[in-house]
């Protein structure tokens, strides 16, 4: 399976792609918001992990970007989301959409793919 990963801790970001690798995924690393938009850009990927704090940071440049139709149908794992956070504004709710609040361990993103 191929994924991407959209997580500016650099530290954290290896540790999810780590694990990833070990289960045989494909995986995309991006640390910021250029690296995601040219992630999305160069192919399309059978899921997305998105600390949801950090597309708050870039929501501006993405909205710019129509980033949420390079997205497409594609399932997210959105982490780090507040209580009440369901999706993305303006984008369609995936069946294979998947919500973790803040606070959340690393595996139990890894696992959310599952």
């Amino acid at each position: 399976m191929k994924v991407i990963i959209m997580e500016e801790s650099r530290k954290r970001n290896s540790q999810i792609a780590e694990l990833l690798e070990r289960r045989k995924h494909q995986v995309v690393s991006c640390a910021g918001s250029g690296e995601f938009m040219e992630a999305l850009y160069k192919g399309s990927a059978d899921r997305i992990l998105m600390n949801v704090e950090a597309w708050q940071r870039g929501n501006a440049m993405y909205k710019y970007f129509d980033i949420i139709r390079r997205m497409g149908a594609t399932p997210v794992v959105f982490y780090n989301a507040p209580e009440n956070f369901v999706n993305i504004p303006s984008r369609e709710q995936n069946q294979g959409d998947r919500v973790l609040t803040k606070p959340v361990e690393t595996e139990a993103v890894v696992e959310a793919l599952e």
